[in-house]
């Protein structure tokens, strides 16, 4: 399970050297897509008990919470992963 903070020290290690790249989403390895990210947003991880009207907000800390990143949208130039990432993840 990938969680806040492992993510967080796995971005640290790339950030001396591609702290300006771009982040992406690769995503459904049978037919990989990508997608650019555009914000990220807490909700309790339960949304059964919540009522209708609470609605997660940005910044909002439950105890039991789940992180959602965005997509903003498919990159311009493709839709696809590139093959050398495909590869790089194990899915080709």
């Amino acid at each position: 399970m990938m969680t806040v903070t492992k993510l967080i020290e796995a971005l640290q290690e790339l950030e001396y050297e591609y702290g300006d790249a771009e982040v992406r989403l690769a995503f459904q390895p049978s037919w990989p897509l990508q997608f650019k990210l555009s914000r990220t947003i807490v909700s309790p991880l339960d949304l059964e008990d919540e009522e209708e009207d609470d609605e997660p907000v940005e910044g909002d800390e439950p105890k039991r919470s789940i992180v959602y990143l965005a997509e903003a949208g498919q990159p311009y130039e493709t839709p696809y992963v590139p093959g050398v990432v495909s590869h790089a993840l194990g899915w080709r």
